[in-house]
Protein backbone atom coordinates (compact mmCIF):
# COMPACT_ATOMS: atom_id res chain seq x y z
CA UNK A 1 0.00 0.00 0.00
CA UNK A 2 1.36 3.28 -1.21
CA UNK A 3 4.16 1.88 -2.70
CA UNK A 4 5.20 0.00 0.17
CA UNK A 5 5.24 2.82 2.50
CA UNK A 6 2.59 1.54 4.69
CA UNK A 7 1.38 -1.93 5.78
CA UNK A 8 -1.48 -3.05 8.06
CA UNK A 9 -1.96 -6.78 9.93
CA UNK A 10 -4.77 -8.09 11.38
CA UNK A 11 -5.14 -11.20 13.43
CA UNK A 12 -7.95 -12.88 14.75
CA UNK A 13 -7.90 -15.38 17.07
CA UNK A 14 -10.27 -17.82 19.49
CA UNK A 15 -9.12 -20.03 21.70
CA UNK A 16 -10.72 -22.74 23.92
CA UNK A 17 -8.63 -24.25 26.67
CA UNK A 18 -10.38 -27.54 28.18
CA UNK A 19 -9.87 -29.85 31.40
CA UNK A 20 -7.90 -26.81 33.48
CA UNK A 21 -6.37 -27.86 36.46
CA UNK A 22 -8.41 -26.19 39.31
CA UNK A 23 -8.47 -26.76 43.06
CA UNK A 24 -11.74 -27.73 43.66
CA UNK A 25 -13.00 -27.00 47.97
CA UNK A 26 -14.16 -30.21 49.51
CA UNK A 27 -15.64 -31.76 52.63
CA UNK A 28 -13.04 -31.05 55.73
CA UNK A 29 -13.99 -34.08 56.68
CA UNK A 30 -11.81 -35.63 54.25
CA UNK A 31 -9.19 -34.05 55.52
CA UNK A 32 -8.12 -31.64 53.28
CA UNK A 33 -9.35 -28.36 52.03
CA UNK A 34 -9.41 -28.95 48.53
CA UNK A 35 -8.79 -31.41 45.95
CA UNK A 36 -6.69 -31.25 42.19
CA UNK A 37 -9.56 -31.82 39.63
CA UNK A 38 -9.30 -31.54 35.76
CA UNK A 39 -12.05 -29.49 35.65
CA UNK A 40 -13.47 -26.23 34.01
CA UNK A 41 -12.78 -24.85 30.67
CA UNK A 42 -11.83 -21.07 29.46
CA UNK A 43 -12.42 -19.22 26.36
CA UNK A 44 -9.96 -16.60 24.80
CA UNK A 45 -10.62 -14.50 22.02
CA UNK A 46 -8.99 -10.95 20.78
CA UNK A 47 -7.83 -9.18 18.02
CA UNK A 48 -4.09 -7.69 17.20
CA UNK A 49 -3.89 -4.91 14.82
CA UNK A 50 -0.43 -3.85 13.72
CA UNK A 51 1.01 -0.97 11.63
CA UNK A 52 4.36 -0.70 9.81
CA UNK A 53 5.32 3.06 7.95
CA UNK A 54 7.87 4.90 6.35
CA UNK A 55 7.30 8.27 7.08
CA UNK A 56 10.14 9.55 5.48
CA UNK A 57 12.28 7.75 3.32
CA UNK A 58 15.67 9.81 1.98
CA UNK A 59 19.27 9.41 1.02
CA UNK A 60 20.27 10.77 4.41
CA UNK A 61 17.75 10.48 6.57
CA UNK A 62 14.74 7.60 7.42
CA UNK A 63 12.29 7.61 9.48
CA UNK A 64 10.19 4.70 10.22
CA UNK A 65 7.42 3.56 13.09
CA UNK A 66 5.44 0.52 13.99
CA UNK A 67 2.61 0.78 16.66
CA UNK A 68 0.10 -2.54 17.70
CA UNK A 69 -2.57 -2.97 20.19
CA UNK A 70 -4.30 -6.03 21.10
CA UNK A 71 -7.58 -6.53 22.56
CA UNK A 72 -8.20 -10.25 24.33
CA UNK A 73 -11.51 -10.85 26.52
CA UNK A 74 -10.89 -14.24 28.58
CA UNK A 75 -14.05 -16.09 29.69
CA UNK A 76 -14.71 -19.07 32.42
CA UNK A 77 -17.25 -21.07 30.43
CA UNK A 78 -17.15 -24.48 32.76
CA UNK A 79 -16.79 -25.27 36.29
CA UNK A 80 -17.18 -28.73 37.44
CA UNK A 81 -20.13 -30.64 36.75
CA UNK A 82 -22.62 -28.47 38.76
CA UNK A 83 -20.66 -25.07 37.65
CA UNK A 84 -20.75 -23.53 41.03
CA UNK A 85 -18.47 -20.56 41.50
CA UNK A 86 -15.02 -21.34 43.00
CA UNK A 87 -13.12 -19.25 45.72
CA UNK A 88 -9.58 -19.00 45.22
CA UNK A 89 -7.28 -18.46 48.35
CA UNK A 90 -4.10 -17.05 48.42
CA UNK A 91 -1.27 -18.18 50.99
CA UNK A 92 -1.56 -14.97 53.33
CA UNK A 93 -4.65 -15.33 54.92
CA UNK A 94 -7.40 -13.99 55.17
CA UNK A 95 -10.59 -14.18 53.25
CA UNK A 96 -10.21 -16.09 49.23
CA UNK A 97 -9.78 -12.26 46.91
CA UNK A 98 -10.00 -14.69 43.64
CA UNK A 99 -13.48 -15.44 42.40
CA UNK A 100 -13.82 -17.89 39.24
CA UNK A 101 -16.84 -18.08 37.96
CA UNK A 102 -18.67 -19.13 34.70
CA UNK A 103 -19.09 -15.94 32.53
CA UNK A 104 -16.46 -14.14 34.44
CA UNK A 105 -12.60 -13.40 33.63
CA UNK A 106 -10.64 -16.15 35.07
CA UNK A 107 -9.42 -14.94 38.98
CA UNK A 108 -11.55 -12.20 39.05
CA UNK A 109 -11.13 -10.20 42.33
CA UNK A 110 -13.67 -10.37 44.83
CA UNK A 111 -13.35 -8.25 48.16
CA UNK A 112 -14.73 -6.34 50.47
CA UNK A 113 -14.89 -2.26 49.35
CA UNK A 114 -13.81 0.63 51.24
CA UNK A 115 -15.71 3.87 51.30
CA UNK A 116 -13.14 6.44 52.63
CA UNK A 117 -12.48 7.00 56.33
CA UNK A 118 -14.88 6.55 58.84
CA UNK A 119 -15.63 10.49 60.31
CA UNK A 120 -16.85 11.40 64.04
CA UNK A 121 -20.59 11.43 62.60
CA UNK A 122 -19.87 7.51 61.36
CA UNK A 123 -18.35 6.29 64.71
CA UNK A 124 -21.37 7.87 66.47
CA UNK A 125 -24.09 6.67 64.10
CA UNK A 126 -24.57 2.59 65.13
CA UNK A 127 -26.51 2.19 61.61
CA UNK A 128 -22.93 2.53 60.09
CA UNK A 129 -21.18 -0.58 59.85
CA UNK A 130 -17.67 -0.85 62.16
CA UNK A 131 -14.91 -3.00 63.65
CA UNK A 132 -15.01 -3.71 67.13
CA UNK A 133 -12.42 -0.77 67.99
CA UNK A 134 -12.53 1.61 65.27
CA UNK A 135 -12.15 4.99 65.54
CA UNK A 136 -12.14 7.73 63.56
CA UNK A 137 -9.57 8.40 60.44
CA UNK A 138 -10.04 4.32 60.16
CA UNK A 139 -10.95 2.73 56.68
CA UNK A 140 -14.63 2.48 56.68
CA UNK A 141 -15.77 -0.50 54.73
CA UNK A 142 -18.66 -1.09 52.52
CA UNK A 143 -21.64 -3.28 54.25
CA UNK A 144 -22.49 -4.42 50.74
CA UNK A 145 -25.28 -6.74 52.31
CA UNK A 146 -26.43 -4.02 54.90
CA UNK A 147 -26.96 -6.89 58.06
CA UNK A 148 -24.76 -4.49 59.87
CA UNK A 149 -21.37 -5.91 60.33
CA UNK A 150 -18.69 -6.68 58.16
CA UNK A 151 -17.29 -9.85 57.32
CA UNK A 152 -16.68 -12.06 54.50
CA UNK A 153 -20.14 -11.76 53.10
CA UNK A 154 -20.06 -8.36 51.90
CA UNK A 155 -17.45 -8.96 49.21
CA UNK A 156 -18.26 -8.00 45.88
CA UNK A 157 -16.50 -8.12 42.44
CA UNK A 158 -13.62 -5.63 42.17
CA UNK A 159 -12.27 -6.25 38.65
CA UNK A 160 -9.74 -8.02 37.00
CA UNK A 161 -6.03 -9.10 36.55
CA UNK A 162 -6.28 -9.16 32.79
CA UNK A 163 -6.13 -5.60 30.91
CA UNK A 164 -8.94 -4.79 28.30
CA UNK A 165 -5.81 -3.88 25.50
CA UNK A 166 -2.14 -3.20 25.03
CA UNK A 167 -0.52 -1.49 22.92
CA UNK A 168 3.02 -0.65 21.64
CA UNK A 169 4.32 2.49 19.75
CA UNK A 170 8.34 2.36 18.30
CA UNK A 171 9.69 5.26 16.18
CA UNK A 172 13.22 4.70 14.75
CA UNK A 173 15.48 7.16 12.98
CA UNK A 174 18.22 7.46 11.21
CA UNK A 175 20.50 10.31 9.98
CA UNK A 176 23.20 9.32 8.28
CA UNK A 177 25.27 6.80 10.08
CA UNK A 178 23.27 7.57 13.77
CA UNK A 179 20.16 5.70 14.79
CA UNK A 180 17.46 6.45 17.61
CA UNK A 181 14.91 4.51 18.34
CA UNK A 182 12.08 5.18 20.92
CA UNK A 183 9.78 2.48 22.25
CA UNK A 184 6.82 3.05 24.05
CA UNK A 185 3.90 0.71 25.79
CA UNK A 186 0.79 0.53 27.86
CA UNK A 187 -2.09 -1.27 29.03
CA UNK A 188 -5.55 -0.09 30.45
CA UNK A 189 -8.34 -1.66 31.65
CA UNK A 190 -7.33 -4.02 34.60
CA UNK A 191 -6.19 -4.09 38.06
CA UNK A 192 -3.71 -4.18 40.33
CA UNK A 193 -3.68 -5.90 43.37
CA UNK A 194 -1.42 -5.37 46.12
CA UNK A 195 -1.70 -7.55 49.05
CA UNK A 196 0.67 -5.06 51.83
CA UNK A 197 0.74 -1.55 50.89
CA UNK A 198 2.12 0.86 53.61
CA UNK A 199 -0.33 3.47 54.79
CA UNK A 200 1.97 6.07 53.04
CA UNK A 201 1.75 4.45 49.38
CA UNK A 202 -1.99 4.02 49.70
CA UNK A 203 -2.11 7.88 50.60
CA UNK A 204 -0.16 8.76 47.43
CA UNK A 205 -2.38 6.20 45.14
CA UNK A 206 -5.23 8.00 46.46
CA UNK A 207 -3.73 11.60 45.61
CA UNK A 208 -2.67 10.21 42.17
CA UNK A 209 -6.34 9.08 41.50
CA UNK A 210 -7.69 12.51 42.68
CA UNK A 211 -5.79 15.49 41.41
CA UNK A 212 -4.59 13.28 37.92
CA UNK A 213 -7.91 11.27 37.13
CA UNK A 214 -10.19 14.25 38.60
CA UNK A 215 -8.84 16.63 36.96
CA UNK A 216 -9.05 14.84 33.58
CA UNK A 217 -12.43 13.43 33.74
CA UNK A 218 -11.92 10.43 35.12
CA UNK A 219 -13.55 8.09 36.94
CA UNK A 220 -12.14 8.05 40.71
CA UNK A 221 -11.88 4.06 41.84
CA UNK A 222 -12.68 2.69 45.09
CA UNK A 223 -9.67 0.89 47.39
CA UNK A 224 -10.81 -2.64 47.99
CA UNK A 225 -9.41 -5.45 50.53
CA UNK A 226 -9.49 -9.02 51.04
CA UNK A 227 -11.07 -8.75 54.82
CA UNK A 228 -11.02 -5.91 57.54
CA UNK A 229 -7.86 -4.85 58.61
CA UNK A 230 -7.34 -5.02 62.55
CA UNK A 231 -5.76 -1.59 63.93
CA UNK A 232 -2.82 -3.46 64.93
CA UNK A 233 -1.84 -3.64 60.98
CA UNK A 234 0.82 -1.42 59.53
CA UNK A 235 -0.22 -2.76 55.71
CA UNK A 236 -3.28 -2.80 54.09
CA UNK A 237 -4.62 -5.25 51.07
CA UNK A 238 -5.79 -2.37 48.25
CA UNK A 239 -6.19 -3.00 44.83
CA UNK A 240 -6.24 -0.16 42.27
CA UNK A 241 -6.67 0.22 38.53
CA UNK A 242 -4.25 2.70 36.82
CA UNK A 243 -3.74 2.84 33.43
CA UNK A 244 -0.19 2.10 32.64
CA UNK A 245 1.50 4.19 29.68
CA UNK A 246 5.67 4.92 29.31
CA UNK A 247 8.56 5.01 27.45
CA UNK A 248 9.95 1.67 27.79
CA UNK A 249 13.39 2.13 26.00
CA UNK A 250 15.77 4.85 24.01
CA UNK A 251 18.32 3.54 22.25
CA UNK A 252 20.98 5.07 19.81
CA UNK A 253 23.90 3.80 17.63
CA UNK A 254 26.22 4.52 15.40
CA UNK A 255 27.29 2.86 12.28
CA UNK A 256 30.84 2.72 11.24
Amino acid sequence: MFANRLNITFDVYQKKSTDLFLNIPILASSGFNSSLQNIGSVNNKGLEIGLNTFNIRKRNFQWTTNANIAFNKNTVEKLGIDGAPINVPTGYGGNPPYLLQIGLPMYSYFLVQTQGILSADDIANPKIAKLSGQTVGDAKYLDADGNGKVDANDRVLSGRPYPKYTWGFTNNFRYKNIDLSIQMYGQHGGQIYSFWLEPSIILLMDAIQHRVYGAIGGRRLTRTTTRPVEKSEKRIPSRYSLPIGCIHQISGGYRM
